[in-house]
């Protein structure tokens, strides 16, 4: 590891210098065996501790130099739990860094090799390390159970920081450098091409590339791409409710009142899931406040709360609905009541726009167990 680069990697020497004492504690291969023998808590503090990007650019590169030959080093028969062990521990640091950037995209002037006005796509180390971790568990020849979850829960992580490219690299725009594209669902697709998370996925991420609407080009052609994508879902036993909820909302993006209602009201027939079934009524709230159906708004503002008492979300709609009815006493009692309550429910619309991120403390739960195996 460069010199240069280790003196930036305050952080990560942090992490290291935590072990137990010897030799072998000083290596983040024996970070990994302690995330494998359970100190998934301290390791992930740890891991949360790095303060920069240097740090995670330093913990990247020795999970390059050193993994190879600790994985060698046992029988074939264990090297797929070390495989696993050594990604997941990779997948945590990737969710750790939620305060770094996780690309940057830069116009270059004219070069002999390259047209004016191109940009070029730079990755950092949180999504090179996501990457990492998918080319280990791909040097297991079959696709297994534990590498799905693992997919799975990358996406999680990938949906916590927002970056679509990511997760479909870049088909509307034009990069220098397409090599260095990741398109990290392609691989996870190619492995498990029966899984419908990742269609949805993939739908969601080319929603996200419509908004803002003003910032890319092609914007039309996206949207009805993204549009079909879900369509395309709805029917899916698995995720089905949930596409619908997001072709519903995508058409009250739209401003397509009467076909978001239809497909918000679909929501409910096809799932119990509280987290959907909220958000469907939440949604409808909205658009009928905004076609000035105050009383349906409220009605529906209330349905939401009815599956999940004093969310945030629905509160403050319909306090600021009542508000506006002059029904002030009853508005700020919504309010006092809801921030007296502890804990605080989790809200599904802050969660809605980290779509599968909500998934992601069972999925790590699930990746521990195999790896505590």
């Amino acid at each position: 590891m460069r010199r240069t680069t280790l003196l930036r990697a305050a952080g990560f020497a942090a992490l290291l210098a935590s072990a137990p004492g010897s030799a072998r504690a000083q290596t983040v291969t024996a970070q990994i065996d302690r995330y494998a023998r359970g100190e998934h808590d301290a390791i992930v503090r740890q891991l949360e501790a790095i303060e920069d990007l240097g740090g995670y650019e330093a913990l990247l590169e020795a999970l390059r130099q050193e993994v190879p030959a600790w994985v060698a080093a046992v029988p074939e028969s264990e090297r797929p739990a070390r495989r696993l062990a050594a990604a997941t521990f990779a997948l945590e640091a990737a969710r750790a860094a939620d305060s770094v950037d996780w690309k940057w995209v830069r116009r270059l002037k004219a070069q002999a090799e390259e047209r004016e006005g191109a940009d070029r796509i730079f990755w950092k180390a949180p999504p090179l390390l996501i990457e990492w971790g998918c080319a280990l568990l791909r040097q297991h020849g079959s696709p297994t159970p534990q590498e799905r979850t693992w997919h799975l829960a990358a996406i999680a992580v990938a949906h916590r920081a927002g970056d679509f490219e990511f997760l479909i690299g870049s088909p509307w725009d034009a990069r220098m450098n397409p090599p260095d594209e990741i398109s990290h669902l392609d691989h996870a697709s190619q492995r498990f091409p029966d899984e419908p998370r990742f269609a949805l996925a993939a739908a969601i991420a080319v929603e996200w590339r419509t908004w803002p609407a003003p910032r890319y080009g092609g914007w039309l052609r996206q949207q009805a791409e993204a549009m079909s994508r879900l369509k395309g879902l709805t029917r899916d036993e698995a995720v089905g409710a949930e596409a619908m909820l997001r072709l519903g909302a995508l058409h009250a993006r739209l401003l397509r009142t009467n076909d978001a209602l239809t497909a918000l009201a679909a929501v409910e027939t096809m799932t119990r899931e509280r987290y959907l079934i909220y958000l469907a009524r939440y949604f409808k709230g909205g658009l009928l406040e905004r076609r000035g159906y105050g009383k349906d708004a409220e009605a529906a503002y209330r349905a939401a709360l009815d599956v999940i008492p004093q969310a945030q979300s629905a509160t403050l709609a319909l306090a600021a609905l009542l508000a506006m009815q002059d029904r002030r006493v009853e508005a700020a009692a919504l309010i006092e009541a809801q921030l007296a309550t502890e804990p605080q429910p989790i809200d599904p619309w802050r969660q809605y726009s980290t779509a599968d991120d909500r998934f992601w403390p069972a999925l790590a739960a699930r990746l521990r167990a195999e790896i505590a195996r």
